[in-house]
């Protein structure tokens, strides 16, 4: 019983591995001290070193809309990274995922809407 339910165990974690090395890409709403706080360029910054693509710009309604592409790893670590500040406050993070974009190679910070 316990070398079936190890077997189990090793399958689930290989399959886990094998999604967070997926390239996905996420729509986001981001909603706290965001504006005025150097959200954006932070945001460029933590993308670069962590190899994710996309865009981020402010929202005329205080919000900050961005998106980002890569691996399920490095898109985890993002939010987390972006709240080691002691002048950013993420309240809420609206996510959606949305469909890749392969020929995307950088990360750019776009001008309010």
């Amino acid at each position: 019983m316990l070398a079936a339910s190890y077997s189990r165990n090793c399958i689930s974690s290989k399959y886990s591995l094998a999604n967070d090395f997926m390239i996905k890409r996420y729509h986001y709403y981001v909603s706290g001290e965001v504006q005025g706080v150097g959200f954006r360029y932070k945001a460029q910054r933590i993308a670069s070193r962590l190899q994710l693509t996309g865009w981020v710009r402010n929202l005329s309604d205080g919000r900050v809309e961005l998106e980002l592409q890569g691996e399920q790893l490095e898109l985890d670590r993002f939010f987390p990274w972006m709240e080691d500040s002691c002048y950013i406050e993420i309240t809420q993070i609206e996510a959606k995922p949305i469909q890749i974009i392969d020929s995307e190679v950088t990360f750019g910070v776009r001008y309010t809407v």
